[in-house]
């Protein structure tokens, strides 16, 4: 009995000394890496300033990315917050256009375009590379009851689409996709973000690069003869009626909040026709497609999310900006599949602007 009160009050003490470490390593994390002021499921890095020297078709090869204190792409947060028309952007890599420079990007074209035109505005970017409105929905669950802005513009469907095509992403999805333990733990904890980084790079041997993937689009030959594809190509995509709920689910948040949602469709490069029906599909991105596929069908497929994105807006009386329409499928607007160059986003952040000049003053 001694024994074991021994081993106790030993054990106890152990346990005493790891957790005031973990507190001190926490505390010390915490102020060499800042948090956003909102408590937030996301990784949003505040006053990020990174240099970027990208090899894109359309993008300049010097550019600058940074954050502001929300840890989003954009202009500090106005201390005049009510009397500010307040607009949030949504999406994934699209929405947050990781190697055009801060000035390039289509949200600041957006603040820009209308301050010129009298309107006080601010625009936050919160887009994340790689997020589905799966991750939109948990998005606007945390930061609109938080930071209160009064528009949310969301540029959906590539990554839906890619959803279904992709079996590696949708068996395994995102950390993002739903709440669990380890998502709340690596939301609250420097030192569970840390410790996790770790354990990808040596127990599970993840590869870290500094190299983002991104690349200029190469076109490759394709025969259609050898496309085997199903009857109705919805069979292709089956998450599409989930990605249909997720931007209901994504109106009612905005409902619930008094926010104003503005639903925007995805463009692409590629189209239906001849040419990029004898072109190789591809998104580099995808480690492990269903099909092999031409581009005209990943258009088809990429057209499908966005007629479904034009009924959600009908459904749910939503204000809906049909971008996909209006930008031409060339290479002087997009340098890969759907990635915007400077002269694409900034023909977007126009036309969004123009869109939303009658509402915002």
């Amino acid at each position: 009995m001694r024994m074991f009160k021994k081993f106790l009050k030993i054990g106890g003490g152990v346990v005493l000394v790891l957790l005031t470490l973990a507190a001190v390593f926490e505390f010390l994390l915490r102020l060499l890496i800042p948090s956003p002021p909102f408590s937030s499921l996301f990784n949003f890095r505040p006053h990020m300033n990174l240099k970027m020297t990208p090899n894109i078709r359309g993008v300049a090869k010097n550019g600058v990315q940074s954050t502001n204190a929300f840890g989003m792409r954009g202009d500090e947060p106005p201390k005049n917050w009510n009397e500010t028309t307040t607009i949030l952007a949504v999406g994934g890599s699209t929405t947050q256009c990781f190697f055009l420079d801060d000035q390039k990007i289509w949200t600041n074209v957006l603040q820009r375009t209308l301050e010129k035109n009298g309107a006080k505005v601010w625009v936050g970017n919160a887009g994340i590379d790689g997020h589905s409105t799966r991750s939109h929905v948990l998005l606007m669950e945390d930061l609109l009851p938080q930071i209160k802005p009064k528009i949310v513009v969301a540029l959906v469907g590539i990554n839906d689409m890619l959803i279904s095509l992709s079996e590696d992403v949708r068996f395994q999805k995102n950390r993002f996709d739903r709440r669990s333990i380890k998502s709340i733990l690596y939301a609250k904890s420097k030192l569970f973000q840390v410790i996790y980084t770790w354990k990808l790079i040596l127990w599970d041997q993840v590869q870290v690069t500094q190299a983002n993937a991104h690349l200029t689009l190469v076109e490759a030959p394709f025969d259609p003869k050898t496309e085997s594809l199903p009857k109705d190509l919805h069979d292709l995509i089956p998450t599409l009626p989930e990605f249909e709920n997720n931007l209901k689910a994504m109106a009612q948040l905005a409902r619930a909040q008094n926010v104003k949602l503005v639903l925007m469709t995805q463009p692409s490069l590629f189209d239906d026709n001849d040419h990029w029906r004898h072109v190789q599909g591809n998104f580099y991105w995808i480690k492990k497609a269903k099909h092999d596929m031409s581009a005209a069908t990943y258009w088809r497929l990429l057209n499908e999310y966005n007629q479904a994105t034009l009924k959600v807006c009908r459904e749910e009386n939503l204000e809906c900006l049909d971008v996909a329409s209006f930008i031409p499928h060339r290479e002087d607007m997009f340098y890969d599949a759907v990635h915007l160059t400077e002269l694409g986003s900034e023909r977007v952040g126009l036309l969004l602007a123009e869109f939303l000049s009658v509402g915002v003053r």
